[in-house]
């Protein structure tokens, strides 16, 4: 039965059949059933794959190792009862597998109910929906060798995360339950170090916790990261939590809590440059990816 199978891309490829684990070995095997599955009930080139595996400088025999390695991948589902997953078309292939077997395909899935539960003012149902969905992801994602088509999907799916990360966190912040939520969301900044949204949210759980101080630390701190590494300030987001917070009087925390715009919650007159600076931090992203894979040795 298909449904005793489980593929988790959102991180290192894992595929759990029963109560055993499926081994592919190897980056081309690995790098090749995950475009298939990011792709689940498409149509997937084989000039597609190849570029995923290769990149610009393919092999004369990229396709043919591209056929042997489809080869490989179908006999090792088929070791456990799914080798009929794999179907072969004109120059392409298909992998056929219900969507909620995906972790993709769920944390999507979980991420649109939780927004719309939000949308409809159900914060509690919300959270626990983006909660669900972040849940999906295992470790963070490898970095990728291969064209630029997988670096740039690889950059995709973590904006992605990151993206919902920070809906989570203002649903919780909003539902009062900011002390609950400092440890993860400390988790989150040091994963995504220049998303400012994620650090003005953070600021402000500090603050709300009592931890005024901290929170003014962690301004300081990224303001010199912000400087050292890319060479430029903090937004105008950070500047307005750091502002709010330096003004506010501990003792009506309870009261102007709310009272700094956060998370995407206002038009900046200057909303021009926050684009551009999400631009250069996608760039940053990318440009890590690169650099992790140039210095990693190649696959064999």
């Amino acid at each position: 039965m298909t449904s005793d199978i489980d593929f988790r891309v959102l991180g290192p490829l894992v595929v759990r059949c029963a109560d055993d684990t499926i081994e592919f070995n190897g980056n081309r095997q690995q790098t090749l059933l995950s475009m298939l599955l990011v792709e689940a009930n498409r149509i997937v080139t084989i000039d597609r794959l190849v570029d995923a595996v290769w990149g610009e400088d393919p092999p004369v025999s990229a396709r043919s190792q591209i056929r042997i390695c489809v080869s490989q991948i179908r006999r090792k589902l088929a070791d456990h009862g799914h080798g009929g997953l794999i179907e072969t078309h004109y120059g392409s292939y298909l992998i056929r597998v219900p969507p909620p077997l995906v972790d993709l395909y769920r944390f999507e899935e979980y991420a649109v109910v939780g927004r719309k539960a939000a949308q409809q003012g159900d914060l509690n149902r919300a959270a626990h929906y983006l909660r669900m969905a972040l849940e999906q992801w295992g470790a963070p994602l490898p970095s990728a060798s291969g064209g630029n088509r997988i670096r740039s999907l690889l950059v995709k799916l973590d904006e992605d995360r990151s993206t919902v990360a920070e809906e989570y966190i203002v649903t919780m912040l909003d539902l009062g339950r900011h002390r609950e939520i400092v440890g993860e969301l400390s988790w989150y900044a040091t994963e995504f170090p220049y998303r400012e949204s994620i650090t003005a949210q953070l600021m402000l759980a500090l603050f709300r916790s009592g931890r005024k101080a901290d929170a003014l630390d962690l301004y300081r701190q990224t303001r010199r990261r912000f400087v050292a590494e890319l060479g430029i300030e903090p937004g105008p987001e950070l500047r307005t939590v750091e502002q709010f917070i330096l003004n506010s009087s501990r003792t009506r925390q309870s009261d102007e809590v709310r009272a700094p715009a956060y998370a995407g919650g206002v038009d900046f007159d200057d909303r021009l440059q926050t684009l551009e600076r999400e631009l250069l931090e996608m760039r940053v992203g990318l440009d890590r990816l690169i650099r992790a894979t140039e210095s990693r040795p190649p696959s064999r």
